[in-house]
């Protein structure tokens, strides 16, 4: 989003800014981008908050964990994503990513297995399961 664009999201009332989560998390990411993480965690979560059924705003509000180091709680947001829309590939990529930056093998494998059962014709996902062998011990 540029500046103008945000700039016009921050000039709302509080009322219509507060009171709209397509605009919580507009301007939460918009931040997040700039990163100002702590205001885009505060925006994104009263986003989630609104509409805990968003896939969307969890995704979101896990990144602005990650980027505040609160691994755990990036990955539980993560799983919530996936749990409410298994297709949307961005949570599964951002869960893959934070595997990978921890070395969690397993659980990196049984990700992208995960992802390739909901589907299997993902090119993506296909051509990196070969590279994790499952014998791998994870942590």
């Amino acid at each position: 989003m540029s500046d103008a664009g945000m700039q016009l999201l921050e000039s709302l009332p509080d009322v219509e800014k507060h009171g709209d989560a397509v605009v919580l998390s507009a301007l939460g990411a918009a931040k997040l981008q700039k990163g100002m993480v702590q205001e885009a965690m505060a925006l994104i979560r009263e986003a989630a908050e609104r509409q805990p059924r968003n896939a969307l705003y969890a995704c979101y509000l896990a990144l602005a964990l990650g980027k505040s180091n609160d691994i755990m709680a990036a990955e539980r947001q993560l799983s919530r994503a996936i749990e409410l829309d298994p297709a949307r590939k961005e949570p599964f990529i951002e869960l893959c990513t934070l595997y990978i930056r921890q070395q969690r093998v397993r659980d990196l494998a049984a990700t992208i297995d995960r992802y390739l059962k909901w589907n299997p014709q993902s090119v993506g996902f296909r051509l990196q399961r070969p590279k994790i062998s499952p014998q791998e011990p994870g942590p």
